[in-house]
């Protein structure tokens, strides 16, 4: 009979770390793939708690688009639980993108709402 405490390999390894310390702006977070594999599940709850970071109170930027200046507007977070705006790059993301990586970037524009950022604010 083999002893429990032996038998470490069917036992999760865990890297302790604060999951406070996880970034809330989205353009300036680390890949879910950049931590230690036995904590993505804890990073993505904590994220899916915290729910998405949409800043209403931010005066957003003006881009040009043509010669017509376009920003963000914050009414496109209404019926959007999933958009995230980061101030610090002036672009918008999927929170669940984000999260679940290739099982969701299955949709049109790919990689753009989880590492690029969307910015054209004149296409609603």
């Amino acid at each position: 009979m083999q002893d429990s405490s032996s038998s470490s390999s069917s036992k999760q390894i865990r890297v302790n770390f604060n999951l406070e310390n996880l970034c809330s702006d989205f353009g300036l977070r680390e890949k879910i793939s950049s931590y230690h594999f036995n904590n993505h599940d804890e990073i993505r709850r904590f994220y899916l708690q915290q729910g998405p970071c949409q800043s209403f109170l931010h005066k957003f930027s003006p881009t040009n688009f043509f010669g017509k200046p376009c920003r963000f507007n914050f009414d496109w977070y209404v019926n959007r639980n999933w958009l995230e705006y980061s101030i610090d790059k002036d672009t918008v993301f999927c929170l669940y993108c984000y999260l679940f990586g290739k099982d969701v970037v299955k949709q049109e524009g790919g990689e753009t709402f989880v590492t690029k950022g969307f910015k054209h604010w004149n296409q609603k």
